[in-house]
């Protein structure tokens, strides 16, 4: 594997310190919207409630920004080509599943496209950087 510069490292650092509170206060909030909704899910704030959990998730997103914004070029060249290619796939197989639902597959829930998204990148993003990284 490549060895990392002190800034990378530096910049790895600051995201960790970003994302993962962010991670955290949305599993807490997942669980704590899910329990009020169960024990009171005829409340007038069901729909705020309901969509609660999103709002870590804009900090997780905010944190990735600029931990691309922090990149060097060719790193950001790897991610570019990491999520075109990811892009592609994700909507393939979803296009592709569609179809299979109208045969009677079973259907699947929206909620799963962001930790489908995140881990076929993480997937694409080992291969595209090997292959930048001559190994």
């Amino acid at each position: 594997m490549v060895n990392l510069t002190e800034k990378e490292k530096k910049s790895g650092r600051q995201y960790r310190n970003e994302f993962l509170p962010a991670m955290v206060a949305y599993v807490a909030v997942l669980f704590a919207a899910k329990a009020l909704l169960k024990y009171y899910p005829d409340t007038i704030w069901d729909v705020p409630i309901a969509i609660s959990p999103s709002i870590p998730i804009i900090f997780g997103l905010f944190a990735m920004t600029r931990f691309i914004g922090r990149m060097d070029e060719l790193m950001k060249k790897i991610f570019t080509e990491t999520a075109a290619i990811t892009l592609m796939l994700v909507t393939m197989v979803a296009f592709s599943y569609g179809f299979l639902e109208n045969k009677g597959y079973p259907h699947l829930d929206l909620i799963w496209s962001f930790p489908i998204v995140c881990f076929v990148f993480g997937a694409v993003f080992f291969f595209v950087r090997r292959r930048y990284n001559g190994e």
